[in-house]
């Protein structure tokens, strides 16, 4: 296996992990918001921390896609 391979494989390989975790990251963040809590208005997060957990998973994916593009 030649270094650029190499290089290309875990290029992709970072890259899908990448996206693995944006598209958990997106109903984790619905589960915690959904799920009774402590906080004053009774759930783990607050409805803000949601959507900004929703649009870093949308950004993981995103650049886990861009990664693995890039490996071919």
């Amino acid at each position: 296996m030649t270094f650029t391979s190499a290089y290309h494989l875990h290029m992709r390989s970072f890259g899908k992990f990448l996206q693995l975790a944006g598209l958990v990251a997106l109903p984790l963040a619905m589960l915690l918001q959904w799920m009774p809590g402590d906080s004053k208005d009774g759930t783990v997060i607050s409805v803000g921390q949601m959507l900004m957990m929703l649009v870093a998973g949308a950004c993981l994916f995103w650049i886990g896609r861009i990664l693995e593009g890039y490996s071919k």
